[in-house]
């Protein structure tokens, strides 16, 4: 920002007679500008903060109140920073002004409508209703009854309100506002028990109640500990090599994972615990990958006696931990995660032996692969408590263990199990791989009441 501005504030420094009120203003207002800009590039917003508004004061220019106004937005005093803007809107120019002041009303005026949504609004509301003398503090500073029930504007940040009136408690709220948030906070007063002394200002202890949530409201208690419930419809496309596996003597290749498994939708559930803005939690879920035809010919070397083989369906069914950061926790924004997943892999056969009665006995090849998985997606509210999250994933990993079991419910087929040897991870061959890249169809996200808060929104 200061670099931006710097040729503006160099055009007042050089012709400011018609603005500053002696030479010595002027010299001053000039050096104190100058200092400001210099702290502004440095990162050092609070200390330009004061330096240019004692130009400012010196000195009263636009150019000032431009360069004030960016200071105040990198510090996050945004109810102040559009007020600074206003003021500079309202100064008239005469035809005689420099452009740097003309050009200063021009960027004032747009950096006050790009401004102007990202304040957030209170929206105190008062239990119960009618309570007359109500005294309200906000941040310790006094503010007028008459704002309850209606938006006020507040800086980002922690807040805490106060609320008293004769014949009730205290009561306290402390929550959390972001940008362009509207927060309803209600707050209940008790009223005063009349068998007790009421105590000494010095000594009373204030109740304290938790913002009550609704889908604006993003900014719980940092202790409180909620529920996050998710339900995942998503379409996966395996990809990759199986690799070599070592059956009895014999290395069986059985191709790429899409010859064995092809794209298909699949359901995942999943439960998190929600700390702040990170969750932990357990998934669970399975994938549907048609009936391929790969896989037949490794069948067909490990039994040459069968006469034919038919794939009946292929699965993925997996589980395993995930963490979780969400850009924030009850509005639009972005979530990531991160899991490891143990996969199981099953492609089923029906086998026709070359003699004997024509019903086929069933063979299931399972494949564990365990993986890493990456996520990304955006949260979009839906809702008190759902969330919508379209989101892209991407998953690698590489086959651990591979076994066939035959059934034993024939007399003519296979009946002992035979699980690998050695897979070609172990040896000296290429390692099996297992690349996988998943695309929601939609996830909704349900967060039921946490147990520390009346009420708890939801959370993708």
């Amino acid at each position: 920002m200061g670099l931006r501005l710097h040729p503006l504030v160099f055009f007042l420094l050089v012709s400011t007679s018609a603005w500053a009120q002696t030479d010595s203003d002027r010299a001053t207002a000039r050096l104190l500008a100058e200092e400001g800009i210099a702290l502004q590039q440095q990162g050092k917003y609070e200390e330009a903060l004061d330096k240019l508004t004692r130009a400012q004061q010196l000195f009263n220019a636009p150019t000032h109140l431009l360069l004030i106004a960016q200071c105040q937005v990198a510090v996050g005093k945004l109810v102040e920073v559009a007020e600074t803007y206003r003021q500079l809107l309202r100064k008239p120019l005469t035809e005689q002004a420099p452009q740097a002041f003309v050009r200063a009303k021009e960027t004032a005026a747009r950096e006050l409508a790009e401004l102007e949504p990202r304040i957030p609004k209170i929206r105190i509301l008062i239990h119960p209703d009618g309570i007359e003398q109500l005294h309200i503090r906000i941040d310790e500073t006094a503010v007028p009854a008459a704002i309850v029930g209606i938006d006020r504007v507040e800086n980002p940040g922690k807040h805490i309100i106060q609320v008293s009136a004769p014949g009730f408690q205290t009561a306290q709220v402390q929550f959390q506002l972001q940008e362009s948030q509207i927060l309803p906070v209600e707050v209940t007063l008790e009223a005063d028990t009349p068998s007790k002394p009421a105590p000494a200002p010095t000594t009373q202890v204030p109740h304290s109640y938790t913002v009550a949530s609704t889908p604006e409201a993003n900014a719980p208690s940092s202790h409180s500990t909620d529920l996050l419930m998710s339900i995942r419809l998503q379409w996966t496309a395996p990809n990759g090599e199986l690799g070599e596996t070592h059956f009895n003597g014999s290395w069986i290749d059985p191709g790429a994972v899409r010859d064995s498994f092809h794209a298909g939708g699949g359901l995942e559930l999943q439960a998190d615990l929600l700390f702040g803005n990170w969750a932990v939690g357990l998934l669970f879920g399975v994938d549907d990958h048609g009936q391929p035809s790969g896989s037949h010919e490794a069948v067909k070397s490990l039994y040459p006696t069968i006469e034919s083989v038919q794939t009946t369906k292929s699965f993925s069914a997996f589980g395993g931990i995930s963490g979780q950061w969400h850009s924030c926790q009850r509005c639009l924004g972005f979530v990531g995660e991160t899991a490891i997943i143990m996969r199981q892999m099953v492609q089923t056969f029906e086998i026709q032996p070359q003699s004997g009665p024509p019903d086929p006995c069933s063979l299931s090849w399972e494949r564990d692969v365990p993986t890493v998985r990456l996520l990304a997606g955006l949260q979009i509210p839906v809702g008190s408590d759902f969330f919508v999250t379209p989101y892209l994933s991407f998953a690698g990993g590489s086959t651990s263990v591979t076994r066939l079991e035959p059934s034993d419910d024939a007399p003519r087929c296979p009946s002992s199990k035979i699980e690998a040897s050695e897979t070609s991870s172990f040896a000296t061959k290429e390692s099996p791989r297992l690349e996988s890249n998943s695309r929601s169809i939609s996830s909704v996200v349900v967060r039921p009441a946490s147990t520390k808060t009346p009420a708890a929104a939801s959370k993708a």
